[in-house]
């Protein structure tokens, strides 16, 4: 499983994904739940979205977090060669909007903007993730993490399978996953095979 989290102040949002790059769950958290939930995964790898924004809230939230997760559950922050020997813990940095540019090639619009939430959604379905809508909340605070943190484990995803590149902004060294367009045929197959195995039974199954 691969994990992806935003955090603004006191909340955290966490998105898994599987290896087929989808999204199997959304969950928000105050600091001890969170606490307790990476105490009882024990991910290798967490990614933390790291907005470029100076003076941001969400800045502070990102680093103190970072620095928690190396006190107390001795993770490592990865760098360029960090991440050519693969240890185990390790603390990933993105952007989720430098990826979402990489996504929409044009104008990336205000993500606090429902304009822009959508524009996310809509071209979220080019890089092969699957996300049931279904699962983002009403909210839209709550939404806008949630778009950020799947980004965030699919970062995850894209470092174990060595399809990310290093990009240096504002003095930061931070992991993108590479963008490959996955065609929409592909897509569709892709969610037919899986309706089809969800709806087969076991045999001893009534």
């Amino acid at each position: 499983m691969f994990y992806g989290v935003d955090v603004d102040y006191r909340d955290y949002t966490v998105s898994l994904m599987d290896e087929k790059k989808k999204v199997v769950g959304l969950s928000h958290f105050w600091k001890e739940g969170f606490y307790w939930f990476i105490d009882h995964h024990k991910p290798d790898i967490i990614t933390v979205n790291f907005p470029l924004e100076e003076n941001s809230s969400k800045l502070k939230a990102a680093t103190d977090l970072i620095q928690k997760l190396r006190k107390n559950f001795e993770y490592v922050v990865a760098d360029k060669e960090l991440l050519k020997e693969k240890p185990e813990k390790i603390i990933i940095k993105t952007s989720a909007d430098l990826f979402f540019k990489k996504i929409v090639r044009k104008e990336l619009l205000p993500i606090h903007t429902r304009e822009g939430i959508e524009q996310r959604i809509y071209n979220l379905r080019k890089t092969g993730i699957y996300l049931d809508k279904r699962m983002l909340s009403q909210k839209r605070n709550k939404l806008i993490r949630e778009l950020n943190a799947v980004i965030c484990a699919f970062t995850s995803y894209s470092v174990e399978n060595n399809s990310y590149e290093i990009v240096e902004e504002d003095g930061q060294q931070l992991i993108i996953p590479k963008y490959r367009f996955v065609p929409s045929s592909n897509r569709i197959k892709r969610r037919v095979a899986e309706n089809k195995s969800e709806n087969v039974k076991p045999k001893n199954e009534k």
